[in-house]
């Protein structure tokens, strides 16, 4: 229990200015998601979207309830959990993206892919409140150390003015991805295509086959 107190000075005596405190009603508080426990792995801590790796960062899809017509205000917050046995160097933040149709991962982030991003702090806590157009294809959020490399748990929670739905992006769904292990030399490196250019020709090349769906 607690009690909760306001007093007020006025210059003139004869003011009869009166205030009145009471709690704020709960039809009109924010909707909260409940609070989405993850972490950054050695797999997973991709870094911000300097490095190539920032695709390897956990994503959340936000979906909306199919009455949603109206703008939707959210407030954002990542909290990163803080190991007492050593100081935290870790600068973490995160981005706010256009979503898929098919939820999948997004491994490519254009400029107009690109909704909000926080500011990438070295605390333990970051928050970003921005208005949003309820869609089918939703949002993604895509919580991010500066650095690649630093892993560790982090909490995520949203605050909606009316209500969303938040889940982690499911990996059976993923990307399937190749890797090809090469090198430019001295008799490959054959420069980019132009029109004065036909060494391009010398670049190593790569047969790439559709397989029938």
């Amino acid at each position: 229990r607690f009690t909760l107190s306001c007093h007020s000075q006025v210059d003139d005596i004869h003011d009869e200015t009166r205030f009145l405190l009471d709690a704020v009603d709960d039809a009109y508080d924010w909707f909260r998601t409940p609070r989405i426990q993850s972490s950054w792995t050695e797999s997973t801590s991709g870094g911000d979207r300097k490095n190539t790796s920032w695709r390897a960062n956990p994503q959340f899809c936000i979906t909306f309830n199919e009455r949603t017509r109206r703008a939707v205000r959210m407030v954002i917050l990542l909290a990163k959990s803080l190991d007492e046995e050593s100081n935290d160097e870790r600068t973490i933040g995160f981005y706010v993206v256009r979503g898929m149709l098919n939820r999948q991962r997004r491994i490519v982030l254009k400029p107009f892919h690109l909704i909000g991003e926080s500011q990438f702090v070295r605390k333990a806590s970051v928050s970003l409140e921005l208005e949003v157009d309820p869609c089918v294809e939703g949002y993604y959020i895509i919580p991010a150390t500066k650095d690649r490399g630093h892993i560790g748990p982090f909490t995520l929670t949203v605050y909606a003015t009316s209500e969303v739905n938040v889940k982690p992006i499911d990996s059976s769904r993923d990307w399937p991805e190749y890797v090809i292990h090469n090198a430019w030399t001295e008799t490959t490196n054959g420069g980019y295509r132009s029109r004065n250019q036909g060494s391009w020709l010398h670049n190593p090349s790569f047969p790439l086959h559709v397989a029938s769906p």
